[in-house]
């Protein structure tokens, strides 16, 4: 019987809290431009980047449990935090950029496709990390 390859855990927990963090926070990016969550759409930003961190935290946490020492699943979820904040900037920026385009179909179609490709990134760890947590251990 082979052991669980514990780099294949790590970074599949890390890349689908990323993910998940990121799609939430562009999503409500996205729906903060909006013409009916415009009187509150700053604060929707806000949530979403607190809710995508939180939720980048604890499915780092929880899918990582093939990574034994507890040190180093709670350095994951952190830096799975982190970098769901950096994924929910990167979404905000790209819904500044995509303002000063002409084309409205590139204009309209920018949040969404940093959305879909945060959620194929979040689906992609996920089934790396459901394989290798299905290892046989010794």
């Amino acid at each position: 019987m082979s052991q669980p390859n514990r780099v294949a855990i790590a970074l599949s927990g890390l890349f689908l809290g990323v993910g998940v963090g990121g799609a939430i926070e562009s999503l409500c990016t996205w729906l903060a431009w909006r013409e009916s969550f415009q009187s509150f759409g700053d604060r929707l930003v806000f949530v979403g980047w607190g809710v995508g961190a939180v939720s980048a935290f604890v499915l780092t946490w929880t899918f990582s449990r093939g990574v034994e020492e507890t040190w180093r699943r709670a350095a994951l979820a952190v830096t799975s935090a982190f970098g769901a904040w950096g994924a929910g900037g990167l979404g905000f920026w790209i819904s500044m950029q995509s303002m000063m385009f002409m084309n409205p179909i590139v204009s309209q179609g920018l949040v969404p496709a940093y959305f879909v490709a945060a959620l194929v990134m979040a689906f992609v760890s996920y089934r790396i990390a459901r394989k290798h947590r299905a290892a046989p251990t010794a």
